[in-house]
């Protein structure tokens, strides 16, 4: 943060101006700061030694640069150069996304902290326009003394020769470490910022977390603490106001309070929201505003309410894992790092490590020394590890023959293995001395690595696995080798590369490894596939790296990543997986340029996310449990059960997502339900029932061994019953009386009430009208009827209290020319991505893939129109590879339970088609319907028509049917994700997740 110190002004580089001559006119009243990075979130840089490194020294063995505790500082942290140089010159280079990021129009200066400590050094900053490959460096600016000084460069054509004020955009690419002697030991600096217009290019306040824990106790004083920063150059008086929201987006908290705040300040404030939490997750928005102005900023974060395992708690496999990428980080980030895994409980950690670190240099062991001091702590803690060999095998290890290839790469395996051996030899070794490295994984995501599709590399990666096998067997014969973690089913996997690897080197590895960040849908596709390629007894299946993106500050995408991570996690077990590795531990969006990483379980500023709280308390469910048999407890549910020592547990969700309704079990003995953030309610049955709420998200059911069993439903809706936007009807309901005694009572939905008398083991049907509002959700929705439920003899009470109804509201489909929008994709709640690797980025709005598309109905069938924006649009399939296109998919599922698919899409040629990929007919292929398809710039416009015949529709008023509609995005030759109205086309051919349609006069 900004000191009063006295500013170190480079009056060699450059001149002082008598005005800012790079603000605009007018905007004077805006100087401030425009923050690139503080150092408070405790984070690091990435980075690279460039010179003057001993030979195998690198970062992070032992240079890093990163967040340090500082208690002097005003924020108690500063960033910090770690530094080993033997020789001249000595350069580190590093860089960081969230400077990258930073864009800013027409900054006045770039200024810094720095206490060198004594060691004479420089810094040289390197920019970009644009974020293009245009750069400019800074002078070398010469940090002197032991004491914390102000630095400050200016943007002119004195410091940067030939830069002149303009609109571009200017971005920090990378800061160059130069040291001047060698030596070893810490530089610190700390508040880099720019000085501009802070109302153009920033923030005039900011809302900085204070990081104090990660979890709030149940029962405890939840206090968030920030730090809040006056970042304009003059006074300033700042309302700040905090909300927090519920899961379900209720407010739960109003704090506001007043700052005066000096110029370039910061002010730490708290906010006692008390004891009165229930556990989970909850959405925090601080807003400041700048009362003189009534200009606003808003920060968005987490803090969640739970019981921390604090302690690995399971025993046996599956073992519950993480990844976190140590080698990126700086010392204080990865002791934090390992505080959270202590508190979540897992059982093991994926490390990733490049050859080229531990070994840069022949029999150089400081890559090795390194590597071993920074898992230590991991077997202190009483963690696993898989040692992911990620890739870059050092340069030594390969024959000129290798280098004489035009395929050569570090990323390939060597044609001959000799050296790789005698370099595995000493991984065999530092194993053999950690036994807590249990797994070692060759190469991440082989399949896609290499980029070229020669036969050769195939071959080359089964040699290397068996020799890599057979040395660390050697040297650490506890080890087991997994294969590389396969992204299968990737759109740029190499053809038949795993089947390969998978086949023809099954004698080579013990685990087999893959990749899958999807939906549990498409993951259980891909377990399905290495299911039918492998031994999975002999050769059990792991999965190395999954997870699935939160993006930033929404609570429904946020519960999305953890109801996923629930699903993917306890499927995996129940398939008997050898261990399970979420990635990630935090998200590195902060990292990697150009990254937009929200895997993780934390977010960049320190706060759980839903996710974290979700696989904590999926631990704690599930430590020391085995898979039981297939078994459903409901048809609209999907149940996976386990055996623990005195007790079965179940986990639980509806097939429709976020979908919610009452279910019926039998039990003798009370029955425990709870849901993923560790909420539970203990049910007594009475006669042997026990009736429950499902929950939209996964839940848990604990039961006494072997008593729970599946029953009919008490309350369910008569099938068929659909309603449309705005419509007053009667919902028919079936009761069931589950008991072997007549019973009787009321049932209500609002004001309305029935009487009812059932037999034993009878039904009785009840109609109570509804009315649903026309603004309603297509798609399954819920109604809450309450029950009084009692044995017609005694009058004892079975039942008392609310149960949940689910029914349908159905898109009302006009006949005629339709002018109303029906069917619309723009929001990233409907996105599903099919490819995650460094070069391909994610959907980052509509002009990335978009539409909207108009439905209506004659009597020759179906009619569509509809614009689809497409930032890239491509064509390159034609026949029954069609999907594979920028298209659009639709599946249908008829009254007579006719079931079809088919894309519309232009073919190779430019030819638009309708191609038929799925019907129960068994008659796919190209159907002859009226078509149009025209490829304009950025947009693709669609017409054509479904005719009723080929679907089984009968065209009149009041016909109902089932329907899905999916866009497939193509960019650069490949299928790279959708957008879905519905579900049940990608991943899993599921109609009972299509939507209803009813076809209005």
């Amino acid at each position: 943060m900004l000191q009063k110190t006295a500013i170190t002004l480079l009056t060699c580089l450059f001149l002082i101006p008598s005005k800012f001559s790079f603000a605009s006119e007018g905007s004077y009243e805006g100087r401030g700061k425009i923050r690139i990075d503080d150092f408070s979130d405790i984070s690091s840089w990435m980075g690279w030694t460039k010179s003057g490194h001993a030979p195998g020294a690198s970062v992070p063995f032992p240079f890093s640069f990163g967040s340090i505790k500082q208690p002097n500082r005003p924020d108690g942290y500063c960033g910090a150069f770690v530094y080993s140089f033997e020789s001249l010159p000595a350069q580190a280079l590093y860089e960081k996304n969230a400077a990258w990021q930073l864009q800013v129009k027409r900054p006045e200066a770039i200024e810094f902290d720095a206490n060198p400590q004594g060691y004479e050094c420089y810094l040289e900053f390197e920019f970009s326009r644009n974020k293009s490959k245009n750069t400019f460096k800074s002078p070398k600016i010469k940090l002197t003394g032991n004491q914390w000084q102000r630095y400050r460069v200016e943007f002119n054509d004195k410091n940067f020769p030939g830069f002149a004020p303009s609109n571009d955009l200017i971005s920090l690419r990378s800061i160059t470490f130069h040291g001047s002697a060698r030596g070893r030991g810490t530089v610190l600096v700390d508040d880099i910022c720019y000085i501009g217009d802070v109302f153009q290019n920033g923030s005039s306040a900011e809302a900085f977390p204070i990081y104090r824990k990660l979890e709030s106790r149940p029962g405890k004083n939840v206090i968030l603490d920030y730090n809040i920063a006056n970042n304009l150059l003059t006074d300033s008086k700042v309302k700040a106001t905090l909300k927090v929201y519920d899961q379900h987006r209720n407010e739960k908290a109003d704090k506001s309070m007043e700052l005066s705040l000096p110029a370039s300040s910061l002010q730490k404030v708290s906010f006692n929201l008390g004891n009165d939490w229930e556990k989970g997750p909850y959405l925090v928005e601080i807003a400041l505003e700048l009362q003189d102005r009534k200009i606003r900023t808003y920060h968005k974060g987490w803090f969640a309410v739970f019981e921390p395992n604090n302690q690995r708690l399971n025993k046996t496999p599956m073992w519950f894992g993480i990844e976190d990428q140590e080698i990126r980080n700086a010392p204080a980030e990865t002791a934090l790092h390992l505080e959270w895994m202590k508190l979540l409980g897992v059982d093991m950690t994926r490390s990733g490590i490049l050859g080229v670190l531990l070994e840069q240099a022949r029999n150089r062991n400081i890559g090795f020394q390194g590597y071993e001091n920074l898992l230590k702590p991991y077997a202190d803690a009483n963690l696993d590890i898989l040692v992911e060999y990620a890739s870059n095998f050092p340069g030594w290890i390969y024959s000129d023959k290798d280098r004489a290839s035009r395929f050569h790469s570090t990323k390939r395996p060597p044609i001959d293995t000799t050296l790789m051996n005698a370099h595995f030899s000493k991984i065999g070794d530092l194993i053999a001395r950690n036994p807590h490295i249990k797994y070692f994984e060759f190469i991440n995501e082989p399949d896609i690595s290499f980029h070229h599709d020669d036969q050769e590399v195939t071959d080359l990666y089964i040699q290397a696995v068996r020799a890599t096998r057979e040395t660390l067997r050697q040297r650490a014969p506890h080890v087991k080798i997994t294969t590389g973690g396969g992204a299968l089913t990737h759109p740029r996997e190499k053809p038949d590369f795993s089947h390969r690897v998978f086949q023809e080197g099954s004698l080579y590895y013990d685990i087999s490894a893959f990749h899958a960040h999807v939906d549990l849908d498409h993951y259980k596709k891909i377990v399905d596939l290495l299911d039918g390629w492998i031994d999975s007894t002999a050769r059990p299946m792991a999965n190395t790296e999954s997870g699935f993106r939160s993006y930033y500050g929404d609570m429904h995408l946020a519960l999305k990543q953890a109801d996923v991570l629930v699903k993917k996690v306890a499927y995996s077990k129940w398939k008997n997986f050898e261990f399970y590795i979420w990635f990630m531990l935090q998200d590195y969006a902060d990292k990697y340029l150009n990254a937009d990483d929200s895997f993780g379980l934390v977010t960049v500023q320190n706060q759980p996310k839903p996710s974290f709280v979700a696989y904590n308390e999926l631990i704690r469910q599930l430590a020391n449990t085995r898979p039981l048999p297939d078994k459903q407890l409901d048809s609209r549910l999907e149940s996976y059960g386990f055996r623990g020592e005195h007790e079965d547990i179940w986990v639980c969700w509806p097939r429709i997502r976020e979908n919610e309704f009452s279910f019926t079990i039998k039990s003798s003995t009370p029955v425990t339900v709870g849901d993923i953030w560790g909420n539970q309610t203990t049910l007594d049955p009475r006669e042997g029932v026990v009736n429950l709420n499902s929950f939209p998200l996964p839940f848990y059911i604990r039961t006494a061994q072997g008593e729970v069993q599946a029953a009919t439903p008490l309350l369910n809706v008569v099938s068929g019953n659909t309603f449309v936007p705005g419509e007053r009807k009667q919902l028919s309901i079936n009761l069931n009386n589950p008991y072997n005694l007549p019973v009787s009572g009321k049932i209500g939905i609002g004001n309305e009430r029935r009487k009812f008398s059932i037999p034993p083991s009878g039904t009785s049907t009840i109609n109570l009208p509804i009315l649903v509002g026309p603004d309603s959700e297509i798609g399954a929705q819920r109604v809450m009827a309450n029950l009084n439920l009692e044995s017609a003899s005694d009058k004892r009470v079975l039942y008392q209290g609310d149960l949940l109804l689910s029914y349908d509201v159905a898109l009302a489909v006009p006949s005629g020319n339709s002018s109303k929008t029906q069917i619309t994709f723009q929001s990233v709640k409907q996105v599903r991505e099919l490819a995650y690797d460094p070069y391909t980025p994610r959907w980052e709005g509509v002009e990335n893939l978009s539409g909207i598309l108009d439905v209506s109905w004659s009597s020759k069938g179906l009619h569509f129109v509809g614009k689809i924006r497409d930032d890239d649009i491509r064509f390159p399939n034609s026949g029954a590879n069609i999907w594979k296109n920028d298209a659009i998919h639709i599946g249908i599922f008829g009254p007579q339970k006719q079931h079809i698919e088919v894309v519309v899409s232009n073919d190779s040629g430019g030819k638009a088609t309708v191609w038929c990929v799925y019907s129960t007919n068994g008659k796919n292929g190209k159907w002859d319907v009226p078509v149009s398809v025209s490829a304009q710039q950025k947009s693709i416009s669609y017409s054509f028509t479904i005719p009723f015949d080929k679907i089984g529709v009968r065209p009149r008023g009041g016909e109902e049917f089932k329907m899905s509609v999916l866009l497939s995005d193509n960019d650069s030759g490949s299928r790279l994700r959708v957008m879905e109205w519905g579900g049940g086309i990608e991943g899993e051919r599921n109609p009972n997740l299509y939507r209803w349609i009813k076809l209005t006069p």
